[in-house]
């Protein structure tokens, strides 16, 4: 009895193990199969794509020479649609099932051919205008791409972080709320400048939602570019679109995310950060009007740490000791000096506010019609207090202000075979400086002892700040026009441009108009006795603005599709609007008259060239040579006008594998008795055409050319879909635009 119950289990569960892994698949799927054609050929080129029944997830493969594929699902649940898809053949798909613990699931098939006709072709001779959405980047090399997305998140937006993330160039950050530059060939920042659609900007911050394709530029041999001795940066808004686009960023930092010293902690260097952007986009009017528009709020704040409320721990790692700090207090307490006042904010705090949009108006087809395109920029932020007070009292700092702003339109439009580009912007820039207290500064030098390490000496500063009684601002006026023209061939692209600018400036650099007084003791200070004064009696407010006007006139000579050269000559002239007052104690000291203004014209003629060697990859569905040709012949013989209609064409498809190397060209003559050069495809069904070959001079097996009738069977009548080109010589490149027919053409569809 209990033997029969043990074999009763065993069989139960022999019967229930190999049903375990139906439910549940720790391994990846491996489904595997080879294409064959009716002919059991192996067929190459074939898509097949298997989707999971269950979460509705694709991958997808290509059989290779032997027809054979392998898909992977890492994790599958063992259930799948595979489908195949291939030029010339029918369609097909059906289910893969794991019925058992299969370690791959075998999926072949075997494709039909499809017969299909192709509709009557029109063969248009008119030359077609270059797209100009096309922004092709300078042919020099010294242009490249910057890729947002590889900076961190806090950086994203920021255009000098964005600049240097490029090898060769030198970030340099912003002190005390003021933006933040770039440094190329050792440079200073005001050495280079940004445009935005074309036209100069003082844009140094855009929200990083922002739908824009950025580059920088060092050494352009690209003659419309100019007015710049670092590094260009160059902004373009993205074309819209009919899609529908949201997008929303956010970003936050927490101080029980980082990690510091005691020291750190105690002089408030931890900060907390939120930062939150947006980004829409999509069509105002179906394929013609779209909108993009991103924005982006953040605030960053830290504890403000100052010599009232900084630990012992914090004072000494500061070189201040406790007890100095007390009596410091305790002194200008007695001389009605104020150490706080209201408006400082208990926590050092930094706020940003950005936005960044375009609207576009295009016409249905990117190459005729006009087009307009306004694009606008905002940055505002507030720093308080402006620098750290670890060393200063409360009322000692203040809060800095910067906005910068900008509008550009830009018109786009043909004028026969010219394409003209006309932008017109303005743009501004403004930075403040307010202190807390309006009062005369002053400082004291504290020497301090200390149990566990050496004395320590610190200058304290009180009072009011000298140096934040502070405005400048700049405005930028631009228009721009460039006309090309493009020759019959492609092979040139004459480029003329005239650019004019207007740069205004104003500023009040007027420091110290308090004064100053320096202690060199708190001895000194309860005695009132300082060591110096100082003061600035003079107003330092300046003012000015320049034109600045550019000319140029290049041509980029595609020699072949590997060696481009590009050359040119620029012509520069700058103007400035005021002249100071003649001054000759400056002409005797130094031998320079004051008064003589920097106005040039500087002419700066360009060339350079662009080699590329070597073969790119490409998808294999767009490969030189293809595994599908089919070729047809027009037997009229009389020429034909742009827009004619050519015969409706029955072709007649061959089926070959793709080859390592190329087969040797066969001379075919056509039904005209034209010799012209066609390398046939190894087929059994273009074996039997009956079209004239001689013998190919190399052992390979080929097969013959198209026959004469236009006329198929259904079975040797595979077909391609593709672009019409008709020329009269074969090409097995796919073509990119009809040209004029012949009178004896042959169309090449590939």
């Amino acid at each position: 009895m209990f033997p029969r119950r043990l074999f009763a289990l065993l069989g139960l569960l022999a019967f229930a193990l190999p049903t375990a892994p139906l439910s549940a698949q720790d391994a990846a799927d491996v489904i595997r199969g080879r294409v064959t054609g009716p002919d059991n050929l192996p067929i190459l080129g074939v898509i097949v794509t298997a989707t999971s029944v269950s979460g509705n997830v694709s991958r997808r493969a290509r059989t290779g020479n032997d027809g054979r594929f392998t898909i992977v699902f890492p994790g599958g649940d063992g259930d799948y649609f595979v489908s195949y898809q291939a030029i010339g053949y029918a369609p097909r798909r059906f289910q893969v099932k794991r019925t058992a613990d299969q370690d791959i699931l075998v999926a072949d098939a075997k494709l039909a051919m499809a017969a299909q006709t192709l509709d009557t072709v029109q063969i248009s001779g008119e030359r077609n205008r270059v797209n100009r959405n096309q922004n092709p980047a300078d042919i020099s090399g010294t242009e490249r791409n910057v890729n947002a997305s590889a900076l961190p998140a806090d950086q994203q937006g920021d255009l000098a972080a964005m600049a240097a993330s490029l090898p060769g160039v030198q970030f340099i950050p912003g002190a005390d709320g003021d933006p933040s530059g770039f440094s190329v060939f050792g440079l200073t920042a005001d050495q280079n400048s940004t445009t935005i659609n074309g036209l100069s900007s003082d844009a140094t911050n855009l929200p990083r939602d922002a739908a824009i394709s950025s580059s920088l530029v060092t050494s352009p041999y690209d003659v419309s570019r100019g007015g710049f001795s670092g590094g260009q940066f160059n902004i373009r808004s993205r074309s819209g679109s009919n899609y529908l686009t949201r997008s929303t960023s956010l970003n936050l930092d927490s101080p029980y995310m980082q990690w510091t010293d005691p020291a750190g902690r105690a002089l408030g260097q931890e900060y907390s950060n939120a930062s939150l952007g947006a980004g829409v986009s999509g069509p105002i009017k179906f394929d013609e009007s779209f909108y993009n528009i991103s924005f982006q709020a953040g605030r960053r704040a830290n504890d403000l740490q100052t010599l009232l409320n900084t630990s012992a721990l914090g004072l000494e790692a500061s070189g201040v000791a406790q007890d100095s700090v007390t009596r410091l207090l305790s002194l200008l307490q007695a001389a009605s000096i104020p150490a706080v006042v209201g408006g400082v904010p208990g926590s050092r705090t930094n706020d940003q506010l950005l936005a960044f949009g375009s609207l576009d108006w295009a016409p249905t087809s990117s190459l005729s019609g006009v087009a307009y395109n306004v694009a606008f920029n905002a940055n505002v932020s507030k720093q308080s207090p402006v620098s750290n007070l670890g060393n200063q009292l409360p009322a000692y700092s203040g809060e800095r202000t910067n906005f910068s702003g900008g509008i550009a339109a830009r018109h786009t439009n043909f004028y026969g075979v010219l394409l003209s580009e006309t932008s017109i912007g303005a743009s501004t820039s403004k930075n403040d400086a307010d202190p807390y207290l309006t009062l005369p500064s002053g400082s004291v030098l504290v020497s301090s002892t200390f149990p566990a390490r050496a004395p320590g000496v610190s200058n304290i500063a009180f009072g009011g700040s000298p140096n934040l009684n502070t405005t400048q601002g700049s405005s930028t006026i631009s228009f721009r026009n460039q006309l090309s023209w493009f020759s019959l061939n492609n092979r040139h692209r004459l480029k003329s441009t005239l650019e004019l600018r207007r740069d205004g400036y104003s500023t009040d650099q007027t420091v110290n108009s308090l004064g100053t007084f320096r202690f060199n003791s708190l001895a000194d200070l309860e005695a009132n006795q300082p060591s110096s004064f100082t003061r600035v009696l003079q107003d330092r407010t300046r003012g000015g603005s320049q034109w600045i006007a550019g000319a140029s006139l290049g041509d980029s000579w595609r020699k072949s599709n590997d060696f481009q050269v590009q050359y040119g000559v620029r012509l520069d002239a700058n103007r400035f609007d005021d002249r100071p007052a003649y001054n000759p104690a400056v002409t005797t000291a130094f031998g320079v008259r004051n008064d003589a203004l920097p106005n040039k014209v500087l002419v700066s003629p360009r060339v350079g060239f662009s080699w590329t060697y070597g073969t790119a990859p490409q998808i294999s569905g767009f490969a030189a040579r293809g595994r599908w040709c089919a070729v047809a012949w027009a037997s009229s013989r009389t020429p034909r006008s742009p827009g004619s209609r050519v015969p409706r064409l029955t072709i007649p498809a061959c089926r070959t594998r793709l080859r390592t190397s190329p087969a040797p060209a066969q001379p075919c003559r056509s039904p005209t008795g034209r010799r012209t050069a066609w390398t046939p495809p190894r087929s059994p069904c273009c074996a039997r055409t009956g079209h004239r070959a001689p013998p190919s001079p190399t052992p390979r097996r080929t097969s013959r050319c198209s026959r004469r009738t236009t006329n198929c069977s259904a079975r040797c009548a595979p077909t391609c879909s593709g672009t019409v080109r008709s020329s009269t010589t074969a090409s097995r490149r796919p073509s990119r635009s009809p040209t004029r027919s012949t009178s004896t053409s042959r169309a090449a569809w590939t």
